[in-house]
């Protein structure tokens, strides 16, 4: 994007002075020139006036924004991440968006009278308004892929909320890496690694098998591709046949094993909801009978 020059800037503000300074010597009844409002400003200066009412004002201001702000984070992620909160919240927000904050003002001032309260519930209300919708703007454009896998490797809720709003998450709450577990070892001695499964999925492949899309499981002991719109698949004896020479896959001595791991990869389709294309011609050959 181009930048402007300054000296556009600066002509710009002297076109505006010249005029205001233009309407105002034509005699316009109750409109000072900006001379008299220079000098006014300089008297307001001196007497400590003005610094004073700008104290004020940037106070309400700030504790509007900051209250405002404080309210729209947690509520624009709970309406971006679940979609019971947003049909519960979302009403209520479109419904305030489209009244203007300055038609609340006499409203305020009726209910909670003249004082502080309602300039800064005014402002609060402006801010909470618009920054809840760029929270929820933000949630919902991260990508899905990562949440899932992020889900897959155990991360909770709270360790991704905090790694989107850029806050560091504590250990106990963060996805333990995979690398140490394909290596043959755990991630902690002292505490074995709970997963027992890694999932894979390739998808819009036409050359590999003549399909559109495959899922593979892979634990200690097995490894089982299921290949999408064809009855093909394989099953591989990883402690036997480690270098996967011998497909198992139509060997009826091993259904049950085949159909244990094709629940497991039903299951982890639900818990990192995953729809990718071919999600429903995936699952429904693969439903456990």
């Amino acid at each position: 994007m181009m930048r402007r020059p300054p000296v556009l800037n600066a002509a710009a503000v002297a076109l505006g002075l010249a005029a205001w300074w233009a309407v105002t010597a034509r005699g316009v009844a109750g409109l000072p020139g900006p001379a008299e409002v220079a000098e006014r400003a300089a008297e307001l200066m001196r007497s400590g006036q003005l610094f004073s009412d700008m104290g004020a004002s940037l106070a309400r201001v700030l504790a509007g924004f900051v209250l405002g702000a404080a309210v729209a984070v947690p509520v624009g992620f709970l309406m971006g991440w679940y979609p019971t909160a947003r049909g519960l919240i979302d009403p209520y927000v479109q419904f305030f968006r489209m009244i203007p904050p300055l038609a609340i003002i006499p409203l305020a001032i009726v209910t909670m009278g003249i004082g502080e309260t309602p300039k800064v519930f005014v402002i609060f209300l402006a801010s909470f308004l618009s920054s809840v919708v760029a929270v929820y703007g933000g949630v919902v454009s991260v990508d899905k892929t990562l949440i899932s896998a992020a889900r897959v490797l155990g991360a909770r809720d709270g360790a991704i909320f905090l790694e989107l709003a850029g806050i560091e998450a504590p250990r106990w709450m963060e996805a333990r890496t995979l690398m140490p577990y394909l290596r043959g070892g755990a991630p902690d001695p002292r505490q074995p690694d709970p997963r027992q499964h890694v999932f894979a999925e390739h998808a819009n492949d036409l050359i590999l098998h003549g399909t559109e899309f495959m899922t593979m499981i892979r634990s200690h002991e097995w490894k089982l591709v299921h290949f999408v719109d064809t009855p093909e698949g394989q099953l591989f004896d990883m402690q036997a046949d480690p270098q996967e020479l011998r497909n198992l896959w139509d060997d009826p001595a091993h259904d049950a094993t085949k159909r244990a791991l094709i629940e497991e990869i039903l299951r982890w389709r639900i818990r990192s909801d995953l729809r990718t294309q071919g999600w429903a011609r995936a699952v429904e050959p693969l439903a456990p009978r």
